[in-house]
């Protein structure tokens, strides 16, 4: 009988910071957004539905894999949302610096929380691999 190895809490871990920054850097974005008149940019609809989607369903997967610390494959969700994450933020914030027409402070605060996203994710995401 193969059993596979049930991850400790180093899984946990990172999942778990990355979904405590979450509101804060949601909250930043929306403060940032909404002085920036962001429903004046010139961004497609779709594009602004798309990322929506897509940040409800990789918060959804960290959600299930923090709070599994026996299932493998649950835990294994972080491996698949975490990219997800990094990508998102990445994208915000070079959505950010394209189209926003002027750098308000609160687009800065929030580009200097997804920045802090982005290092912490691809830091951590070679070691999430490994195990």
């Amino acid at each position: 009988m193969v059993t596979s190895r049930v991850p400790g809490p180093y899984f946990g871990r990172p999942v778990r910071l990355l979904l405590a920054t979450g509101p804060v850097a949601g909250s930043c974005w929306a403060a940032a957004l909404i002085g920036g008149r962001a429903w004046t940019w010139p961004v497609p609809a779709t594009a602004r539905l798309a990322f929506g989607a897509v940040l409800l369903l990789a918060i959804l997967a960290l959600l299930v894999a923090a709070t599994s610390q026996h299932s493998y494959q649950r835990t294994r969700l972080a491996m698949l949302a975490s990219p997800v994450i990094l990508a998102l933020d990445v994208t915000a914030v070079a959505a950010a610096w394209l189209t926003a027409p002027a750098l308000t402070w609160a687009l800065g605060a929030a580009v200097a929380v997804s920045l802090g996203r982005i290092a912490f994710t691809a830091w951590t995401l070679p070691r999430l691999a490994a195990r």
